[in-house]
């Protein structure tokens, strides 16, 4: 048992703890609380065994060691010559003597040190604190460095184990380059996306004669480009379909054609041509068609989804025929049946762009006097209107949007009644405009005869 130090476990509420060891100043007195000294504390005198009265009590499980420190470096009894030696003297330095033995011998025997035999230290089942983290191959290690080299390691491994390909099954994230190696004791494929094993491969192809079964390719199984001309470079091909529409789809990000030239002696009855079992020509489109010789736009000949046709161009057609340039006609033109035009021409008739006509302003609601010269009443009366005194930009007028009420029998003249408002017809695609007031704009009134 010592005899210069006690050791409690604080609970949280006891601030008194016994002095057991005796001692000759208070000063001598001393707490560490989990081994670090503290001044927070009193000596009790108030009953026979001496306490120490701590100022807060010491949390539960904390380690109280009140222990006795006899200060070595300060002479309890100064002795001088030709004083009386007195008993209390005597005894106060020997005992000063003495409690500094019993401090160094129990701090000898608690020191670390080595053990019998000299084969190692002994620690006294105790623990080494406030050790530096090793350096040296022989330092002693510390937890934080065992603990840290062990998470590094640890952290390593499983990088690297995720590097790995397991036995037991797993799921590559990147090519593996197999540098010659041959993968061995492959089962035989099922999913189409299984390694094939060599006797999978010969035995396929031994069983279709050296080529693929009839029947057995699909787009699925020809990559990109995969069929070149090498492979198509001969007289005919046939695609035969008996149980519904036979195609042929062509798809490209920049347009697709099919190319119909002809070698250098061509055939005598066409230079190509598209016939179906009735023997019949046709072009049916969900969009519209444009035919075209050569790449000139003005060249084509344009069908539209309403089947509005439009002649030297690819413009959207507003009419049922609208032609872009010059008509030549060796017959006559006919409205219902009826000739308007013989002697295989037609007559036309316009104004320029103007904001009044006879001295009538172009508004809404006005009625304008107009005379032509083609000498009948069997006209088609068309007017155009623009915000500026030009053709350019000129929209067509919808024809519910103004009146042609003839005069006398035979007159040329005929009066030209506008609406309140009128809507235009927008080239693009044939819709009505939002409706636009007469009043500040030019028209221009085309009789055809």
């Amino acid at each position: 048992m010592a005899n210069t130090y006690f050791d409690y476990d604080g609970d949280g509420s006891e601030t008194l703890f016994a002095i057991t060891f005796d001692y000759l100043e208070d000063d001598h007195v001393k707490v560490e609380l989990d081994g670090v000294a503290t001044t927070l504390f009193s000596i009790n005198t108030d009953q026979a065994t001496k306490r120490v009265e701590m100022d807060t009590p010491p949390a539960n499980g904390v380690n109280v060691r009140v222990i006795r420190k006899s200060d070595p470096g300060t002479d309890l009894v100064d002795f001088q010559n030709g004083s009386v030696l007195t008993e209390a003297d005597l005894d106060r330095a020997y005992q000063h003597n003495r409690y500094l033995n019993e401090e160094s011998a129990e701090q000898s025997d608690n020191a670390l040190k080595l053990k019998a035999g000299a084969i190692g230290w002994e620690g006294q089942n105790k623990r080494l604190t406030l050790l530096a983290d090793p350096v040296a191959a022989q330092d002693a290690a510390t937890k934080n460095y065992v603990d840290t080299e062990i998470s590094s390691e640890a952290t390593a491994r499983s990088t690297a184990d995720a590097l790995k390909v397991s036995k037991s099954g797993d799921t590559m994230s990147g090519s593996l380059a197999m540098g010659t190696n041959k993968i061995t004791g492959l089962g035989t494929p099922t999913a189409t996306a299984d390694a094939a094993t060599k006797s999978y491969v010969d035995t396929a192809v031994a069983g279709a004669g050296g080529t693929v079964a009839d029947g057995s390719i699909t787009t699925a199984k020809l990559a990109d480009e995969a069929v070149t001309s090498a492979k198509t470079d001969f007289d005919e091909v046939i695609i035969t379909n008996t149980t519904g529409i036979a195609r042929v789809e062509l798809t490209g990000v920049n347009g697709s054609y099919i190319d119909l030239s002809q070698d250098a002696t061509p055939h005598p009855d066409f230079d190509a041509r598209l016939i179906n079992s009735l023997n019949e020509t046709r072009l049916d489109s969900k969009d519209t068609i444009q035919i075209r010789a050569g790449t000139a736009l003005n060249t084509a000949f344009f069908i539209n989804t309403d089947g509005k046709v439009r002649v030297g161009d690819n413009s959207i057609p507003v009419y049922a025929l609208d032609v872009s340039g010059d008509v030549n006609v060796t017959g006559n033109f006919k409205i219902n049946g009826t000739n308007i035009s013989s002697g295989g021409g037609v007559s036309k008739y316009s104004t320029s762009y103007v904001n009044s006509i006879g001295g009538v302003t172009v508004d809404d609601n006005a009625v304008l006097t107009i005379t032509h010269n083609l000498n009948t009443q069997a006209v088609q009366v068309y007017v155009y209107a623009n915000s500026q005194q030009s053709s350019t930009g000129a929209r067509s007028v919808s024809s519910e949007d103004f009146e042609v009420i003839h005069l006398a029998s035979g007159s040329n003249a005929f009066n030209l009644r506008l609406a309140d408002g009128y809507s235009t017809l927008l080239a693009s695609n044939g819709a009505r405009s939002s409706s636009s007031t007469y009043l500040g704009k030019y028209i221009s009134v085309v009789v055809i005869g």
